[in-house]
């Protein structure tokens, strides 16, 4: 065979030119190693990740309910969204712990963990806050095309229908090109950048009556409890703010980045996180969380409701007051480019959030479903269900209905997040499932996760493990019932939640539950929440 390859002319050519290519390559990368420094210093620093899923806490939803609280109280409800990002800096870093130290997303946990039942309320509550979430940025890019294009409303929700299948052109959950899922986060993020840089305009062209009127609002006024339409806009600000897609969003994503750092340093596909990678990703994940929702989410939400209260509060405007009501606000006080500068953070945030919901239709469906059906018909399917009845409304009752649609699918996922959030707080506060072997005897080796029977004392739930010989260590450590200090060089680490975090997360779940009691029973008196 050597021998016949050697003497074949159009082989030799052939590897030949290979070669000169090969050389030509490196030459170029040579020549240009200045920008490969530079770029991979942005693939391994950029927080693309958290910048994704910062997403999610401004999206179009977060516009309206805004708007609407700033068109009723002006800046009394800052203090609302402070408390709603600090609610969603605690999920999303129980979240954030749960997907680095498991490995799996909180659908591939409840699946994997919880009853059939028990999936199945769950997964119907998730797909239904997906439509909700759909729903609100179907609205939003819709009046964000009327604006800008003068499409009608009708054929703006038509146009959304098709907008998040590109993403599944460049995206791909299954995909293990890190590089790619990578370029994917950046390209989502530049539209983060680019809406915070539409707000930072948009702040130094408003005028704000008093500062401290302004300052005022971050101070809660327990007063105004009692009045139903304000905790009818608090709820919609925490569920605006506190969403389940990030939930499922920020547990998938983080999966990747343990994954990879297995990867690069094994050279192999591990199904169970090293301690190694969970000691390495883990707090890095979670301070990088912490510092982009705190400055980059709450920044952008704070501006929404400042340049709202500044622009409609106290005006024959604030009664109906709508996206498409500030921007005309802003073009006739304020200027055209202002105007036009908002409406392109919508649709900034709306084609962004757009993204992000597609990823988390397919998270959902095969992490709770285990279906291998195509992403784009899942996507095509949950798109449609949103789009139908915004259609419908915009047909029929025109801007004014699609506003209410648009606040009520964000108290909608208020009512929902409850029932999410609790296996979240389940599974991260108890040691079963946040455990870690570590091997003693190299800092470096492998690990296997599994859950551990605090009976026995010993390692269950890894026989699938014994014969992959992807994890060396399961070539060390036999899985039985022999109490795991027996087991040569071996000890447990665990990310359980700590008695505050516990008490914090569940008090944040009671929180939001009474609130949302509260609110629908307020909502059965005589007074509709209405349309």
């Amino acid at each position: 065979m050597e021998e016949y390859i050697t003497n074949n002319k159009y082989i030799v050519k052939y590897q030949r030119k290979k070669e000169e290519l090969g050389a030509n390559l490196q030459a170029k990368l040579n020549s240009n190693k200045y920008v490969i420094k530079y770029w991979s210093w942005i693939m391994k620093f950029f927080p693309s990740t958290t910048l994704l899923v910062s997403i999610a806490f401004m999206d179009p939803g977060n516009f309206s309910t805004s708007i609407t609280a700033a068109s009723s109280f002006q800046y009394k409800l800052l203090f609302g969204i402070i408390v709603a990002n600090f609610f969603a800096v605690i999920i999303q870093s129980l979240s954030c712990k749960l997907g680095v130290v498991t490995g799996l997303d909180l659908a591939q946990n409840c699946k994997k963990n919880l009853p059939k039942w028990m999936n199945v309320v769950l997964f119907l509550a998730a797909e239904i806050s997906i439509v909700a979430t759909d729903i609100a940025e179907v609205v939003g890019t819709s009046f964000a095309l009327k604006i800008l294009f003068n499409i009608p409303l009708v054929w703006g929700s038509v146009i959304t229908v098709f907008d998040t299948l590109l993403v599944l052109l460049f995206y791909s959950r299954d995909s293990r090109n890190m590089n790619q899922i990578k370029c994917f986060e950046i390209f989502v993020s530049l539209f983060v950048i680019a809406t915070v840089i539409c707000f930072i305009y948009q702040l130094s062209t408003i005028h704000v009556p008093s500062q401290k009127v302004l300052w005022d609002g971050f101070v809660p006024h327990f007063k105004l409890f009692a009045n139903k339409d304000y905790i009818y806009q608090f709820i919609s600000i925490i569920g605006a703010t506190v969403m389940e897609s990030a939930i499922f969003l920020e547990t998938s994503c983080v999966t990747f980045k343990v994954q990879n750092y297995d990867y690069l340093k094994t050279g192999q596909m591990q199904e169970r996180p090293s301690f190694s990678a969970v000691k390495a990703i883990l707090k890095n994940s979670v301070l990088e969380l912490v510092i982009v929702l705190f400055f980059v989410a709450s920044f952008i939400n704070c501006s929404i409701l400042i340049v709202a209260g500044s622009a409609i509060y106290n005006t024959p405007e604030a009664e109906d007051a709508s996206i498409v009501t500030l921007y005309n606000v802003m073009c006739a006080s304020i200027s055209k480019g202002a105007g036009t500068v908002f409406a392109l953070s919508i649709l900034f945030c709306g084609f962004s959030s757009s993204f992000i919901t597609t990823m988390c239709s397919e998270i959902i469906t095969t992490g709770f479903l285990d279906l291998k059906i195509r992403p784009w018909l899942t996507r095509l399917i949950t798109r449609v269900v949103a789009v139908t009845p915004v259609i419908v409304i915009a047909a029929l009752v025109g801007e004014n209905g699609m506003t209410a649609v648009l606040n009520l699918s964000q108290v909608i996922l208020s009512l929902l997040l409850p029932l999410v959030s609790a296996p979240l707080i389940y599974f991260t506060s108890c040691k079963k499932y946040m455990c870690v072997l570590k091997d003693n005897s190299d800092e470096k080796g492998s690990v296997i996760l599994g859950k551990v029977d605090e009976g026995s004392n010993s390692v269950e739930g890894n026989d699938e493990l014994l014969n992959n010989n992807e994890l060396k260590v399961t070539e060390v450590i036999e899985v039985n019932e022999e109490p795991l200090e027996k087991a040569s060089g071996f000890s447990r680490v665990y990310y359980n939640n700590g008695w505050i975090l516990l008490i914090v997360s569940g008090a944040i779940w009671f929180i939001i539950s009474g609130l949302n009691i509260y609110m629908v029973t307020q909502s059965m008196n005589k007074e509709s929440l209405g349309f």
